[in-house]
């Protein structure tokens, strides 16, 4: 396998599969035929699998039981939004295990019975030029190899994964609500556990102003008035006498403070959120709006339509996705990236223009949400 997938690689990136017969030839065909697939046996591998007046690439089949998984090949200047859903479709329909598109490098996993959206039932995204090789073989023996799809491991495996991931997306969401609910009825522990923190690091006890600034900064700008509403008024020890006679307070200059820079944004007309970067509006906004059900996905299909309207047939950066491999395709980048929540992935070494565009693909999309998204990011150098 591994001497085959070296041959794969070293093709790949000298961009020699031209079309999509060159793909399933040197690519697809050869791959199957490493896994232990019959490939010259039609019966088992399958080309051009009739469904409904259309057909799939290749069916995996077993002659008793039928189609057990679904190959969709596409040349990547043609890869378009639609793709994965029609294929998935395809594959309910016919009560097909697992569905897999591929432009040869980047091979999508899908369970078709699962939970969520098309996009969330994609379990695994796999990049032959960007993982490495026994990263490669093993997720590629995991769900695709012929012993494994015959004994039903591969489609245990693929349901597991699956399952994990929306059992991480389920927490994502749920971590807002669960912070909140902290903030709002655990807060004089908390205020008073943060004052302990910061007395025994610096020697000196923070206002009750300070903290609460603080915790302003960190909770959802919809729920921050509600919970500093909250906040006890609690009763301080006077300071000891021989404390300094002028000691220093916390920094307060928290994202919410006005004079920190000209970017900024807001939600549902609340409080303007100010940051000294761009990059940290950008970031703070979307991880504002990622909980909302669905809404990062929606941003990911505006912003690949908005490339492909542009006459972009290949997106060769992206700017949100569901890994950070997918962002950038040299690995020395990946600190370039931030997690906004578990599974999505935002790139940070863009122009402010990029950044713009986005919040303002972010902000047409939370409008359809019944969320108002405003911001405002610094043109001035040096202030991304």
């Amino acid at each position: 396998m591994q001497s085959t997938l070296a041959d794969i690689v070293r093709r790949l990136e000298a961009k020699e599969f031209v079309n999509e017969q060159a793909i399933k030839q040197g690519v697809v065909l050869r791959l199957l035929s490493a896994l232990g697939w019959d490939t010259f046996d039609p019966t088992v591998v399958y080309p051009e699998f009739s469904v409904n007046g259309g057909f799939v690439d290749y069916a995996l089949c077993q002659p008793l039981t039928g189609p057990l998984i679904f190959i969709e090949v596409k040349q990547s200047s043609t890869f378009n939004i639609g793709e994965d859903q029609l294929m998935m479709k395809y594959a309910f329909q016919h009560g097909v295990p697992i569905a897999i598109l591929t432009d040869g490098q980047r091979w999508s996993f899908y369970l078709p019975s699962g939970n969520g959206s098309f996009e969330e039932r994609r379990f695994y995204h796999l990049d032959l030029l960007e993982r490495d090789s026994n990263e490669i073989e093993l997720r590629l023996n995991r769900y695709l190899s012929f012993n494994g799809v015959r004994t039903n491991k591969a489609i245990e495996a693929a349901k597991t994964d699956h399952d994990n991931a929306a059992r991480r997306r389920a927490i994502a969401s749920a971590l807002p609500a669960a912070w909140r609910e902290m903030i709002q009825d655990a807060d004089e522990r908390l205020v008073k556990a943060l004052l302990s923190k910061v007395e025994s690091s610096t020697g000196y006890r923070a206002d009750e102003s300070d903290i609460a600034q603080f915790i302003q900064s960190q909770i959802p700008i919809n729920d921050s008035a509600v919970a500093l509403k909250r906040l006890p008024k609690l009763k301080f020890p006077a300071k000891s006498e021989t404390s300094k006679p002028s000691e220093p307070r916390i920094n307060t200059a928290s994202p919410t403070e006005d004079g920190m820079g000209d970017n900024w944004y807001c939600i549902n007309d609340g409080p303007k959120i100010r940051n000294q970067k761009a990059i940290d509006t950008t970031v703070r906004a979307l991880r504002e709006l990622a909980p909302t059900p669905g809404l990062l996905e929606e941003v990911e299909k505006q912003i690949i339509l908005s490339e492909q309207q542009k006459g972009r047939k290949i997106i060769k950066r992206r700017w949100l996705t569901r890994s950070r491999e997918e962002l950038y395709t040299n690995p020395k980048l990946y600190s370039a990236s931030v997690e906004l929540i578990p599974g999505w992935w935002l790139g940070t070494n863009y122009s402010n223009a990029d950044k713009s565009a986005m919040l303002n693909t972010a902000a047409k999309v939370a409008a359809r949400h019944g969320i108002n998204l405003e911001f405002h990011l610094a043109s001035k150098y040096g202030e991304a």
